[in-house]
Order: C-alpha cells, then structure tokens, then sequence
C-alpha cells in the first residue's frame, strides 16, 4: 500500500508544490509498473495506492518556512473539513481487507467540498 495525495492526479497551480505533485506521479507510475510485473508471473500480490486530499497533521507546517507563512498559505476558513488520519487509515485497512480475487488499484479521498484547483 502506497500513501500518495490528491496531488498524484492533478498538478497544483502553487509553485512550491510542483515538486511534491511530480513524486506523487511518479510513485503512481512506479506502482503501476510493480502491478503489471507482478501479474506477469502471476504473484498474488496486491499493489495499491490511497490519495488523501487535506489531512490534519503538521504536514503543512513543516513545508513552509514559518507559522506566517503556512497561515497566509493554508490558514483562513475552508469550506471543508480536513480529514483525519483514521479516516485514511480506515481506507488502507479497507483496501487490504479486500476479497482475495479484488484489486483494489487506487483509493482518492478528500473532505466534501475540497476542490484540488
């Protein structure tokens, strides 16, 4: 199971987050390469990915320089509520828990109302 972002499926018009959107891709592109391989040689191996949109956790601190700047970036009301990392646990314990004969490729989750333009 990959963690990815909303991010691996669109790329962000704010310049400081280009970079984090191209690993993003390219890590959805490496897990698909791992699932063709796999299905090859007929391994019963599951390959998925979970892209959560907005989470609560100090991501967002830790990329800017300072608390004025994630608050100019990412603070001010939101017409959505972040989501929780039980709630994204919650869709890669979903995922694993899948019948055997299912693959479950890629799971994208973000808050209602959360828009990625």
């Amino acid at each position: 199971v990959n963690v990815l972002s909303v991010w691996a499926w669109t790329v962000p018009s704010r310049e400081y987050t280009h970079f984090y959107s191209a690993t993003k891709h390219a890590l959805r592109t490496v897990a698909e390469c791992i699932r063709i391989e796999v299905a090859n040689r007929k391994l019963n191996i599951k390959v998925t990915n979970i892209s959560p949109g907005p989470v609560e956790t100090n991501f967002n601190f830790n990329s800017v320089p300072d608390r004025e700047e994630e608050e100019r970036v990412f603070g001010g009301d939101k017409p959505y509520k972040r989501l929780t990392s039980e709630e994204v646990a919650d869709a890669v314990i979903s995922s694993v828990k899948s019948p055997s004969n299912v693959q479950i490729n890629d799971v994208v989750l973000s808050p209602v109302g959360y828009l990625t333009c």
